[in-house]
């Protein structure tokens, strides 16, 4: 028996067929944002959890001081710093690539 012959083909209207791209662009979007969102809470927990436990808001300072044009002195231990910038950050990135 052949399976092609027991599928049916979609029957929409022009109009049916936009409502459906409409649709599907908006839960895309959706999704989209959401996967976003998801990937930087992981990657910030990457780089706080470890060995050595960096605060968030430590780790977000120092990724903050490495911003261009952002004049934020993170007054924080150099070897958080280092372990944050030097070890964790290039391990994460690597990760996601």
């Amino acid at each position: 028996m052949n399976i092609l012959r027991r599928t049916r083909a979609l029957d929409l209207d022009s109009d049916s067929a936009d409502e459906l791209v409409e649709r599907l662009r908006g839960g895309l979007a959706y999704r989209l944002a959401l996967g976003s969102v998801v990937l930087i809470v992981v990657a910030l927990l990457a780089l706080v959890i470890g060995p050595t436990t960096v605060p968030l808001d430590a780790t977000v300072k120092i990724l903050a001081s490495h911003l261009p044009f952002v004049g934020i002195d993170s007054d924080v231990p150099a070897s958080w710093r280092n372990i944050i910038w030097e070890i964790r950050l290039p391990r994460v990135l690597l990760a996601g690539t």
